[in-house]
C-alpha cells in the first residue's frame, strides 16, 4: 500500500495535463491518505481493509480515466482488458469489505 500511494503521488505530480487542478489536488490527498494506511497496516496490523478498499477505489477511477482518454469499441480484447480494471476495482472492494469487522 505504501509502495502504491507513491507511484500515485509521483503520476499525479508528472502528468501535468493529465488532471485537471482540482482533480489532481484530491489525488495528491488521495495517494498521501493510502501511504498513511499502508504504515499504519505495516505498524499496528488493523487498517487493511480500508487501504484494500482504497486500492479497489484507485482501480476503478484509473481503468475509468483510461477509457475515458482511449476509447475503443466494444466486445473486443482492448475493452475487455480494460474491464479488468474495474473487475480488479471491485474485487479489491468487496476483499475490503470483508476485512472489516
Amino acid at each position: 500500500m505504501i509502495a502504491f500511494g507513491i507511484i500515485i503521488l509521483r503520476y499525479a505530480i508528472a502528468k501535468k495535463r493529465y488532471f485537471k487542478p482540482i482533480v489532481k489536488y484530491i489525488v495528491i490527498v488521495y495517494s498521501i491518505i493510502a501511504i498513511t494506511l499502508g504504515v499504519l497496516t505495516l505498524l499496528c496490523q488493523t487498517y487493511e481493509g480500508y487501504g484494500t478498499i482504497c486500492l479497489g477505489i484507485a482501480c476503478c477511477m484509473f481503468a475509468y480515466q483510461d477509457m475515458k482518454e482511449h476509447p475503443v469499441s466494444k466486445w473486443t480484447t482492448a475493452y475487455l482488458s480494460q474491464l479488468g480494471g474495474y473487475f480488479a476495482g471491485i474485487g479489491f472492494i468487496l476483499y475490503g469489505i470483508g476485512l472489516l469487522k
